[in-house]
């Protein structure tokens, strides 16, 4: 990071309005950076130097409904910026749902399956070239982070995980609608902001997974609420779910030497960042 904070070049967020690029703007401040954060439809980002770049633009829960959204923001503005903007280094922020429908699997190198008759793949389409335009078209000054799912102590974000806590915390057992063997890699917030400030001083076009490296299943998740709330929470569906793929993490441990936390270990520190929450029982 110190190349960074004595460079003369700005470092720009963009995307800072989303969860993990508000995130990463207040990490880089509280650390001597002083990051732009420009406004969305802010066309003056293809007329001035951006300096180190953070692509943080994109649509999670509601990309099948926007399909048009979801490439806009994935690929066709990324394209832009690539080919109008002066930038020294950049970091696209890409996703492990894209192994999703691999064999289990979960390396950086390994061949992606997409298919064109999935409506969900408009994600993993659009990701994946939003990749593609990063290691081929950038002069190797770009690189791209494989994010898992990520979670703060700020509950304030709708996922499941955090809805999920923020329900425990009101200290009554309840029911979820999912099936207690599904299981993906959830991955601090503070633990992405320091892979994405890595990569940023990289200097090569590469792929990263930014993880924990170990799956939770759901149903792991609500024993460690009972372990620390002492509630019950029952998921409601059943039957066979698709085996999460694993998710590799040795090249963000060798190259940056970066080892983000477990769930497992963040859970004591969540209850109590939120326990006015959990005395109030309210939401």
């Amino acid at each position: 990071m110190d190349s960074l904070i004595k460079s003369k070049r700005p470092i720009t967020v963009l995307g800072a309005g989303g969860f993990v690029g508000s995130h990463l703007v207040s990490y880089m401040r509280t650390r001597g950076l002083d990051p732009q954060a420009p406004l969305k439809n802010d066309d003056s980002i293809f007329g001035r130097d951006l300096g180190y770049v953070v692509y943080c633009i994109g649509l999670t829960a509601d990309y099948a409904k926007r399909p048009f959204d979801t490439v806009e923001a994935h690929t066709s503005l990324l394209s832009r910026i690539l080919k109008e903007s002066t930038y020294e280094s950049l970091v696209y922020l890409s996703s492990t749902r894209l192994y999703d429908s691999g064999q289990g699997g979960g390396k950086e190198s390994q061949d992606l399956i997409v298919n064109p008759h999935n409506p969900r793949h408009s994600y993993d389409l659009s990701k994946a070239l939003g990749e593609w335009l990063c290691l081929h078209t950038s002069n190797g000054k770009a690189r791209v982070a494989r994010l898992a799912s990520v979670y703060s102590h700020d509950l304030t974000d709708r996922n499941f995980l955090h809805t999920t806590i923020e329900h425990a915390l009101l200290g009554r057992n309840f029911t979820l609608d999912s099936n207690p063997d599904a299981a993906r890699d959830y991955v601090y917030i503070d633990d992405v902001c320091a892979a994405i400030l890595a990569m940023l001083e990289h200097k090569q076009s590469d792929i990263y997974n930014v993880a924990s490296g170990q799956n939770v299943s759901n149903r792991e998740l609500f024993a460690m609420l009972q372990t620390h709330l002492g509630i019950t929470v029952t998921g409601t569906q059943s039957g066979a779910v698709a085996k999460a793929p694993l998710i590799d993490i040795s090249k963000l441990k060798s190259d940056f030497g970066l080892r983000p936390a477990l769930l497992a270990d963040k859970m004591s520190y969540l209850m109590e960042s939120n326990k006015t929450l959990r005395a109030n029982g309210t939401r």
